[in-house]
Formats: C-alpha cells, sequence, structure tokens
C-alpha cells in the first residue's frame, strides 16, 4: 500500500491487481524479476557466478522465483550457527541443547547451506526449513528482545486509521506486542508467536494471543480477518507458495496483508 509499485521497479501485474480492492491478490515476485530472456534457466553446471561473488555449486531450484538455480554463497556448520545465538561461555548446556536440536530435529544434518538465486537475487537457506517453537525457547530462553519501534509501523498505522472501525486484525510474529500498544481503540486482535515469553507478554496485556505459526492461525477457524500484519516476519518462514495461499485464506474479501 502507498505510493507507485509501477514506478518503483515493482512487478506491473503487482500494480493491476493492486487496483482491484474486492479481490485480494498474491505476489509471487521477489526482487527485482527480469525479462525472461536474462533470467538463468541453466543446469547447474551451466551457471556463471556474478562478478566479484564466490559461489560454490548450485544445488537448489529458487524457492521464489523458481527460474533460476541456488548458487552456494557460504556454509556453517550447526555448531557455528548455535554460537550465533547461545554463545557457549554464555550458557553451555542451553548451547549443547541447540547444538542437538538443530542437527537432530530441525536440519537433520551438521550444516547449513546459504544460497541466492542468480535470476531473482533471493536469498535462503537450504534445508530451508522455518523454526518452531522449540528453536525460540532455545534461541531467545523464554526472554525475547523486539524493537519498539519500526518504520514500517508507522505506514501501517496511518492505512489501518483511514479504515472504518471496528476492524479484526491479526498479527503474525507479534513478538512483545509493540505494533499492537499503537493501535488503540476499535480492533478485535489475534496475535500469535512462536516465542513462549512473547505470548507471555501478550496474554499479560489482555491480547487474545497463543504460541503457534500462520498456519496455526488459520487452523483456529476465526472469521476472516480486515487486516493481516507480519512486520519482519516472512525471512523465517519456508515455503512461501504455503504462507501466500494461507494469507489468502485468511484475509476477507477487499481486506489488507502487511508484510515487512
Amino acid at each position: 500500500r502507498g505510493g507507485s509499485p509501477a514506478g518503483h521497479g515493482w512487478p506491473a501485474e503487482w500494480a493491476r491487481t493492486k487496483s482491484v480492492p474486492h479481490n485480494p491478490s498474491v505476489v509471487r515476485s521477489f526482487g527485482r524479476p527480469q525479462p525472461p530472456s536474462r533470467r538463468t534457466t541453466a543446469l547447474p553446471s551451466e551457471i556463471k557466478p556474478a562478478p566479484n561473488m564466490s559461489y560454490g555449486p548450485a544445488t537448489m531450484i529458487c524457492p521464489a522465483c523458481k527460474e533460476g538455480v541456488g548458487l552456494v554463497l557460504r556454509r556453517h556448520s550447526v555448531e557455528t550457527a548455535a554460537e550465533h545465538f547461545v554463545p557457549r561461555d554464555r550458557d553451555p548446556r542451553r548451547h549443547e541443547r541447540l547444538v542437538r536440536h538443530l542437527q537432530d530435529d530441525l536440519w537433520k544434518q551438521d550444516n547449513v547451506e546459504v544460497q541466492r538465486c542468480p535470476s531473482c537475487g533471493f536469498g535462503f537457506a537450504v534445508p530451508w526449513l522455518g523454526g518452531g517453537p522449540e528453536f525460540y525457547a532455545l534461541a531467545h530462553e523464554g526472554d525475547p528482545h523486539y524493537p519498539t519501534n519500526r518504520w514500517e509501523f508507522g505506514t501501517t498505522l496511518n492505512t489501518l486509521r483511514a479504515l472504518p472501525r471496528p476492524l479484526r486484525l491479526a498479527e503474525v510474529g507479534a513478538g512483545d506486542c509493540a505494533f499492537l500498544d499503537l493501535l488503540g481503540d476499535g480492533y478485535d486482535v489475534v496475535a500469535a508467536d512462536f516465542d513462549l515469553g512473547a505470548v507471555s507478554q501478550l496474554l499479560a496485556k489482555g491480547y487474545d494471543a497463543f504460541a503457534g505459526s500462520l498456519s496455526d492461525l488459520a487452523e483456529r477457524g476465526d472469521p476472516p480477518f480486515d487486516a493481516v500484519c507480519m512486520f519482519q516476519t516472512l525471512e523465517h518462514m519456508a515455503g512461501l507458495d504455503d504462507v501466500f495461499g494461507l494469507l489468502r485464506q485468511l484475509v476477507k474479501p477487499g481486506g489488507s496483508v502487511f508484510l515487512s
């Protein structure tokens, strides 16, 4: 919402469908799509790395554009990944639990690759999986820290305040309710987050909150929402087609989805 998408390099299809408010549409393009003649559809052995970039062998079709084959930028071991979230020196026991969870439950292997699509520029991990409640409990230990303000909060609030109320609104990845606390009256809110510490804070403030994902929200059977918000949450999720399919299911005709 806002601005002229066609004038900022967004897909023309997005610009056209945006003007049809009674029929919410889904954008499947990520980054700035290249014309078909410039897209890389070659076999892995035929793909040439971009200048000044160091790639490993191509291994996986891009999950966003389905056109390019991902080129390996780097690899990380489970030990390195766990160290990023829970340094061994700070909490050896939780660090080891996270290592085991990554290796045995989430990745089911001892390393992860970061790949980049040479066609659309989308970056993704292989295996491409979203973390669940156990991962976030180990990573944050029930004490999440979220920014109290983000640029997209103001943009979204300005749009919502121009709409008639009451509004049914859901936020997935609601964190410690930094955005929801700004809404004011006139909103029927449902909030979801994987982090149990965040859910505890949401419940303590009286929000209808639960520990779960976008798919869990869809399974609750709530009436369709006027708006669904996911701020800096999409990058934590896998299965983009499924994500946008669920958003289509959750939002009523003429509704809005706010993503950053």
